[in-house]
């Protein structure tokens, strides 16, 4: 294996998320940190303290999803206390410039 290559960007934008704009113009967006499969009887016994182990490593990318459908892929940032996420890759999008960036 060759050695890991980092890449720091400067984001071209700042997104930020508001709970009380419901407006016709939004749309749902989230981010999928990873995925797990479970027995529906292991699941039937989570309770609180319960420690369930996901599909990828922190640093791996995370999925942004808008309206149920992939649309680029991410690092997790911290910022001022809150979780943030950079874009690193927009999906299918061959219109967009490679390297713009965001931070959702």
């Amino acid at each position: 294996m060759g050695d890991p290559t980092v890449t720091v960007v400067q984001p071209v934008s700042v997104l930020s998320a508001s709970s009380t704009d419901e407006s016709a113009d939004s749309l749902a967006l989230s981010v999928r940190l990873a995925r797990a499969t479970y027995r529906r009887e292991d699941v039937a016994k989570l309770d609180a303290g319960s420690t369930l182990v996901l599909d990828s490593m922190a640093t791996d990318p995370v999925d942004v999803v808008v309206d149920g459908q992939l649309v680029a892929r991410g690092e997790v940032l911290l910022i001022d206390g809150n979780y943030c996420v950079r874009i690193c890759e927009v999906i299918g999008s061959a219109s967009r410039n490679p390297t713009d960036e965001a931070i959702i």
